[in-house]
């Protein structure tokens, strides 16, 4: 457990909101995760620069984790490297593999584009479907098990402090359903 309070290295989000997050919004809810780790990840490392070091902005922190974001499948092994690194600086010893889970979310990343291209036009909407599910569950997993660690290096577990479902989380929910809905429309349909 964290002794001192100081600002966050990583961002903290229950269990159960998660999984609802991600799955209600088809899995984009992943982006926004990612976001979220790395800006908290900027924010906590300028807040404990020593003295006297050039600070960075809000804003600054918000465009550079928006392109690890976008290159994630560069920066994830970062990422986990870095919460690993606060794991150990804790004395805390989860059960985790943070070079198989980068190595899994690449090879998921890429496997997901090379599909999306790679499928005839014939494939049926069910099996590209399936395909779907399975890629989503697998990324799914393996976020998960990263945001376990995340909750517990800040020392709360079970992710208390940011459990409620926010007006914006509601829009996302929403956005996710309508996607949701197209997939189920476009299955029916025979498209």
């Amino acid at each position: 457990m964290p002794q001192t309070k100081q600002s966050p290295a990583f961002h903290v989000v229950s269990m159960g909101k998660f999984t609802l997050l991600y799955f209600a919004t088809a899995g984009f809810y992943a982006n926004l995760w990612l976001f979220q780790q790395w800006f908290t990840q900027l924010s906590h490392h300028t807040a404990s620069a020593p003295a006297g070091q050039p600070s960075r902005t809000p804003l600054l922190n918000g465009m550079e984790a928006l392109l690890r974001v976008l290159f994630s499948i560069l920066f994830i092994y970062n990422l986990l490297a870095r919460l690993r690194s606060r794991e150990q600086s804790l004395s805390m010893d989860y059960p985790w593999h943070p070079q198989g889970l980068a190595i899994g979310f690449i090879l998921l990343q890429l496997v997901g584009t090379a599909t999306s291209f790679a499928m005839p036009q014939t494939t049926s909407v069910a099996w590209q479907l399936l395909l779907v599910l399975a890629l989503l569950l697998t990324q799914y997993y393996l976020l998960y098990k990263v945001q376990l660690v995340a909750n517990r290096v800040e020392g709360d577990p079970f992710g208390r402090s940011n459990s409620q479902i926010s007006p914006l989380n509601a829009g996302f929910i929403g956005l996710g359903s309508m996607i949701w809905l197209t997939i189920i429309k476009q299955i029916f349909s025979g498209e």
